[in-house]
């Protein structure tokens, strides 16, 4: 259960963050992940999941999400701050194309029980650290063959947005099976595990950066693809 912070009666609530820390929510789209820090006259003062506080004005800020415990006054400093610029935005977004992950159980006992455990995570990692994350665990087909049963999981990955501190940054796009450890005799031919490294991505406070990503297949390795950059 989360606690919300409403720094203005404007500021909307909408649904739950989506990572287990504290989340500042910008009117842009973009999220960040990381711990409130204070808010002093107009001005929000975010530490971030990769250490850097930043301060954000407040018309800037749609809501910041708590995860149980105590929600600091406003105005409260919890620890000694170093302030740099406000985020920037870093917007990925994805030219049409499907990726699809096949499971086989077997066809009564397992079905029920693993239908929805095939399940394609799209992340964003800056550094080591994950800073978003999604999973797709829909079944979208389902084919028997004899005591055999393919679960099969059709992914369109979803753009997004994410608040980013200032400077240049090196960024990965990771499109994999979440559950590749538990499932990996099962998977056919070979689990997902797709990853586009993005060097330099330069971010500037205040400001978006696009980047748009495609899949390439490769016709001489059947079954074969890669992610790749457009701009």
């Amino acid at each position: 259960m989360k606690r919300i912070l409403l720094f203005m009666a404007c500021f909307s609530v909408v649904g739950a963050g989506f990572l287990e820390s504290e989340t500042l929510y910008l009117r842009d789209g973009s999220a960040l992940n990381g711990r409130f820090v204070r808010m002093a006259q107009d001005t929000v003062y975010f530490e971030t999941s990769f250490g850097s506080v930043l301060r954000v004005h407040k018309e800037k800020v749609s809501r910041v999400d708590f995860v149980d415990g105590q929600t600091p006054a406003p105005h409260e400093s919890r620890s000694p701050i170093h302030v740099s610029e406000e985020p920037g935005t870093l917007d990925v977004s994805f030219e049409k194309f499907e990726l699809t992950s096949r499971i086989t159980v077997e066809r009564d006992r397992e079905r029920e029980a693993h239908e929805r455990e095939n399940a394609i995570e799209l992340a964003l990692l800056l550094g080591d650290k994950k800073v978003y994350s999604v999973i797709d665990s829909t079944t979208d087909k389902i084919v028997r063959e004899g005591p055999e049963t393919i679960l099969r999981n059709d992914m369109r990955p979803r753009d997004f947005k994410v608040a980013l501190a200032p400077g240049l940054h090196r960024c990965a796009v990771v499109l994999a099976n979440s559950r590749a450890s538990v499932y990996v005799e099962r998977f056919d031919p070979a689990p997902l595990d797709k990853k586009l490294t993005l060097d330099n991505v330069d971010i500037k406070p205040g400001e978006t950066t696009y980047i748009r990503i495609g899949l390439k297949r490769k016709s001489w390795r059947i079954g074969k693809s890669e992610l790749f950059r457009i701009n």
